[in-house]
């Protein structure tokens, strides 16, 4: 049932209510069916991304005793930086469900953008 899914994948989206529900814009609904495998896909491999070309944040003036480190002004200022973006981050969930005798899988998938601080 499609609708069944949509249901549940949009129950699984997160309710931090004070914060997200207000920075949230309405979710979005999608369904699809696909044929089923049980081959798992391997992910990509998982990196970090060095802050070198971040531009650094000034020296917070109370820190005294202990100025903060070249690479601390640079994840400082990332931080200042996305805490003052409007970009917004997508939410999303999918529910699932095989019929294994057609190896077919409908899945129903429930999205949003939210605002994150």
């Amino acid at each position: 049932n499609v609708a069944s899914l949509v249901h549940r994948a949009a129950a699984d989206l997160p309710a931090d209510a004070a914060r997200t529900l207000a920075d949230a814009s309405p979710p979005e609904y999608s369904w699809r069916l696909v044929e089923h495998t049980d081959h798992a896909e391997k992910p990509a491999p998982f990196t970090l991304s060095s802050n070198k070309r971040d531009k650094p944040a000034k020296q917070p003036p109370h820190f005294k005793k202990f100025p903060l480190r070249p690479e601390q002004q640079r994840s400082l200022g990332w931080m200042l930086r996305q805490e003052a973006s409007e970009e917004r981050f997508e939410e999303e969930e999918v529910a699932e469900a095989v019929l294994g005798a057609l190896r077919w899988r409908a899945e129903g998938k429930a999205t949003r953008q939210v605002l994150v601080r």
